[in-house]
């Protein structure tokens, strides 16, 4: 996809929320659209927005550890980390989201989430 077409509609959002997981070919491809966005002028004035996940990593793992300083280090650091769970395919099954029930489990996954849903209230 064209990047300039991609940063008009950038220049609309309030928040990208990149999603990355441990594996070392998902990083590199983040690593490159990051540097690719950071570079480019249009965009410049967005960095700000941009809040990446850990998608589907182990809490408290090794490759947690890693991918936390793979993107602290790219300067680009993780505002939250979530694991795969079952659960939210079990749910959106139901039409329902981790945030519809409450339950012990449900409470700590929706607490994985509750970082980025703090930044983007702050910024609101």
């Amino acid at each position: 996809m064209d990047t300039l077409h991609v940063m008009k509609h950038i220049a609309h959002c309030d928040y990208i929320i990149v999603p990355v997981m441990a594996a070392l070919y998902d990083q590199v491809a983040t690593r490159k659209f990051l540097y690719s966005f950071a570079r480019n002028e249009n965009a410049q004035s967005h960095l700000a927005k941009i809040l990446p996940i850990g998608s589907r990593v182990k809490p408290r793992s090794s490759a947690q550890k890693e991918l936390t300083g793979f993107m602290s280090a790219i300067g680009f650091p993780l505002v939250s980390t979530v694991s795969e769970r079952i659960k939210y395919a079990q749910l959106a099954n139901q039409g329902l989201s981790i945030f519809d029930a409450n339950s012990k489990e449900l409470i700590a996954m929706q607490n994985q989430w509750m970082p980025l849903l703090e930044k983007v209230r702050k910024r609101n």
